[in-house]
């Protein structure tokens, strides 16, 4: 049992590991990995990505995920920064 509790701290820090990794890298290009889409994804892209990614991560789903609710934040984050990218990349009107 006690190998076990190694193994998961083990998978637990190259999990944080990835994640420092992915926070020093483009805000942009982190925020386009988390939903799972390309760079030259389109804006229908993403929201289709956010609503499927939304309903499987919602904290009221996840009740025994204590970080369900800061992977729910950092969804809803990366939606926003995508967003912005679109609105100011959309040709003008």
């Amino acid at each position: 049992r006690q190998e076990r509790s190694s193994n998961e701290q083990t998978k637990g820090a190259s999990h944080a590991h990835s994640t420092s990794e992915a926070k020093n890298s483009d805000p942009l290009t982190a925020a386009f990995a988390l939903m799972g889409l390309s760079k030259n994804a389109s804006k229908t892209e993403m929201v289709k990505a956010y609503r499927r990614l939304a309903l499987q991560a919602h904290p009221d789903k996840n009740l025994g995920d204590p970080l369900a609710k800061e992977k729910f934040q950092k969804l809803n984050s990366a939606k926003q920064l995508l967003n912005e990218h679109f609105e100011k990349t959309a040709p003008a009107s």
